[in-house]
């Protein structure tokens, strides 16, 4: 071997390319979620993007907020509030169509056929049947529209884009622990033993008369709404790669002030 083969450097092998994190299952997300948040949203951010992380868990979570919906229209004072509020809207609608009769914009017969649509659709059956439509719908559109805010955030706040598909997938995985809230909630107000006693359908529903079951229910619902931010917040740090208190941060944030702004139009709108 020649002098100048023996100065040549040595060949350097290339490193081996780091092995993905090994994929759980669907059912092993479902329940890692609630404690090792951060494993699975990391495995989410290494693997390809898979449509169950939120296919199956957003369904269950509209299930869970229609059956909140549900038993919230079956508690006595918010029916009361409602047919009190129905009865307003009532009068007032029937003054307006007696005057546009007296004006001759409508005839008899068509009024008395609108206040006949007017109280069938405010029966306690097809309003709890439209809020449980509704809490469905609803449940859909927030999980999408949480997966926006994660994106949005990355995009807009932190300048790191990710992809919509995995916001999507955190804000899914993270529904578990908001379908937990709802549930924990419908199990604190139902009385399931009254229920199945009548042998109907109809929810036993509690009146929230004790003031000690109304901040029962309000410190677990608010406990488990602190949960779902926090996951969320941890699914905006580990899509991103940033310190978790970042991602907190962010998303607990834009929480308080959602909520802040919801109050206000809601004081306003009773004004």
């Amino acid at each position: 071997m020649s002098d100048f083969e023996n100065d040549l450097p040595p060949v350097l092998e290339p490193k081996p390319a780091p092995a993905p994190p090994p994929s759980t299952s669907l059912f092993a997300r479902l329940l890692n979620v609630l404690a090792i948040p951060g494993q699975v949203f990391e495995e989410v951010r290494a693997t390809r993007h898979s449509v169950w992380n939120w296919l199956v868990p957003v369904p269950i979570y509209a299930v869970s907020l229609a059956l909140f919906t549900v038993v919230l229209f079956s508690i006595p004072t918010i029916q009361k509030m409602w047919a009190e509020q129905q009865s307003k809207m009532r009068e007032a609608q029937s003054a307006s169509l007696a005057e546009d009769v007296k004006a001759g914009k409508l005839k008899q017969a068509d009024v008395d056929n609108a206040v006949a649509a007017m109280d069938s659709l405010s029966r306690p059956g097809v309003v709890k049947s439209m809020a449980m439509a509704g809490g469905f719908c609803f449940g859909v559109v927030r999980a999408f529209w949480w997966a926006f805010v994660l994106w949005f955030l990355a995009r807009a706040v932190l300048k790191l884009p990710i992809h919509f598909g995995k916001a999507l997938e955190v804000a899914g995985l993270a529904s578990v622990v908001a379908s937990i809230g709802n549930l924990a909630v419908v199990a604190l107000t139902v009385d399931f033993g009254k229920t199945f006693a009548d042998g109907g359908f109809a929810l036993s529903v509690t009146d929230f008369a004790s003031s000690r079951h109304q901040m029962l229910v309000a410190v677990a619902q608010n406990a488990l709404n602190f949960w779902f931010i926090a996951v969320l917040g941890t699914g905006l740090a580990r899509l991103t790669g940033l310190p978790w208190i970042r991602g907190a941060f962010l998303v607990v944030t834009y929480w308080i002030a959602s909520e802040f702004l919801l109050l206000v139009l809601g004081v306003g709108f009773s004004k």
